[in-house]
């Protein structure tokens, strides 16, 4: 885990530089039409909850190594992007596992239970993402619309995700009563999610959790960017998720047609 924050102390940096280049320079490296999943959103891009309006942020999708699809900016216009998100995306990935271990014991399972289905982590067989995204700070000159959040409601839609936050607020989550309560950051931790995924091949012992970014209320907050790096570890692409149970509760799903589906509906508005 040391060694994972060491890391972020470099990547949070090398965010900050790539995010404060002029729409100009970013729009080289942003998502190609279609079913892309690498590469720049720019500012109300996305929109997971149809409810609102698209979000107030914008993300950086960061590819396998072997993917002939990943978009990288230049050294020269960001000096070891590359490498130093590769190297963080590798870390975490690891984490990613060690999490997926506690869960397999937890289900009374082996402990690599799940290892079977992520072989390929970390290249282009998996369908995992790791992303930056980054939250401007509101000025008023920035035309907020009615219903308008930093990010809208939703859940994640793979295995489980890994999230470290800055010390901005803002983020909430979603308890089993129907309400938000805010997930405040603790420095030196990680945040687990639930995915879509998951809840389905668990036959909802898991369940995956609602959560959204808030516009802060306070004038000192709202000035001030947010930042958070997020891996959704999910499968490979392949793998097939039925009920581990022996339900019938979901019927099985190809992990990546899964996932892509609904991450498509996210940009078709």
């Amino acid at each position: 885990m040391g060694s994972l924050l060491k890391r972020l102390k470099m990547c949070f940096p090398r965010v900050m530089t790539f995010f404060s280049l002029s729409k100009n320079v970013k729009i080289r490296y942003q998502k190609k039409q279609g079913d892309s999943q690498y590469g720049w959103d720019q500012m109300e891009r996305e929109r997971p909850n149809l409810d609102r309006p698209a979000d107030l942020k914008e993300s950086f999708d960061v590819g396998a190594p072997d993917s002939e699809e990943a978009i990288w900016p230049d050294d020269e216009v960001v000096p070891n992007f590359k490498r130093t998100l590769s190297s963080f995306r590798l870390k975490f990935c690891h984490l990613g596992m060690r999490v997926l271990s506690a869960i397999g014991i937890g289900l009374e399972k082996d402990p690599d239970f799940f290892a079977p289905f992520y072989k390929f982590v970390g290249t282009k067989g998996n369908t995992s993402q790791f992303r930056i995204n980054y939250y401007p700070k509101i000025t008023d000159n920035l035309v907020i619309k009615p219903g308008q959040i930093r990010c809208g409601e939703h859940t994640d839609y793979g295995g489980i995700s890994l999230l470290i936050q800055d010390e901005a607020r803002g983020l909430e989550v979603g308890t089993v009563e129907g309400k938000y309560v805010p997930a405040t950051p603790i420095p030196g931790t990680v945040l687990i999610n639930i995915g879509d995924l998951m809840q389905r091949w668990t036959s909802d012992k898991l369940k995956s959790t609602p959560h959204r970014v808030l516009i802060p209320e306070d004038e000192i907050k709202r000035g001030k960017p947010r930042r958070s790096i997020v891996l959704f570890f999910d499968p490979d692409r392949e793998t097939l998720i039925t009920c581990l149970d022996g339900s019938n509760k979901y019927p099985p799903v190809i992990s990546d047609v899964y996932v892509m589906e609904l991450l498509k509906k996210t940009y078709e508005f």
